[in-house]
């Protein structure tokens, strides 16, 4: 009788122990393709970031040579009591990846998340400011039509005024729209040089990356 019940106890424990290491492999191995799938989204993420925030960094880089050089000759124009009409070139960088509504940058650690949300930030302002600038400037571009049409010296004094303001309000929306460009650079830097260390990034971020991650997305929406 002894004999069975030690041998009953010891098919018992057998069988305990067989579970309990069943349910902890099982576990392990739902952590563990969790955790590849996990790494596989962030890589795929930081792939696509990369691409589309490379094109912002390039763009604002080129914007702001042409914005400083317009805000440039504006003042020149000013300073020689000359009136410039100056339209700022359209600024329109990508923001296809940021604005899905499936992009998840909690994959992402660290600061990273709140760099890119505030460079995407920035870019929106800098396209605010823009806006008002060249709409200053289409304003100076009626008044000066107008001011050639009054003869009277008080209407003259008084559009004169009114130009002034415009010439003050397009240089005001102007450097706003170079600073936030300079601040829209400046987190683009520290975005790539992040998303270079995602584990698994390590290819420099390039045009051919860019075509790289472009295709690859490309082919798991047509799978």
């Amino acid at each position: 009788m002894t004999d069975w019940w030690g041998v009953v106890n010891s098919n018992l424990v057998g069988l305990i122990i067989s579970a309990f290491l069943g349910v902890f492999l099982a576990s392990f191995i739902q952590w563990y393709l969790n955790r590849q799938n996990r790494r596989a989204q962030t890589l795929s993420l930081a792939n696509l970031f990369g691409g589309e925030i490379y094109s912002i960094q390039r763009l604002t880089a080129n914007f702001m040579r042409m914005t400083a050089e317009s805000l440039r000759q504006f003042k020149a124009a000013l300073d020689k009591g000359d009136v410039a009409v100056i339209t700022i070139a359209d600024f329109d960088p990508p923001r296809t990846i940021y604005d899905r509504p499936s992009i998840d940058l909690g994959l992402f650690s660290g600061d990273l998340p709140s760099i890119i949300s505030e460079l995407y930030r920035r870019v929106a302002y800098a396209k605010y400011f823009r806006e008002r600038a060249n709409q200053f400037s289409s304003d100076l571009g009626i008044m000066m039509k107008n001011l050639e049409l009054i003869g009277d010296k008080k209407e003259r004094g008084a559009e004169l005024m009114r130009i002034r303001y415009a010439e003050n309000n397009f240089l005001e929306a102007g450097n706003s729209y170079f600073l936030n460009l300079k601040d829209a650079n400046k987190f683009c830097d520290m975005a790539l040089d992040r998303l270079k260390k995602v584990h698994g990034f390590a290819t420099p971020i390039t045009a051919e990356t860019i075509e790289s991650a472009t295709q690859v997305e490309t082919s798991n929406r047509t799978n």
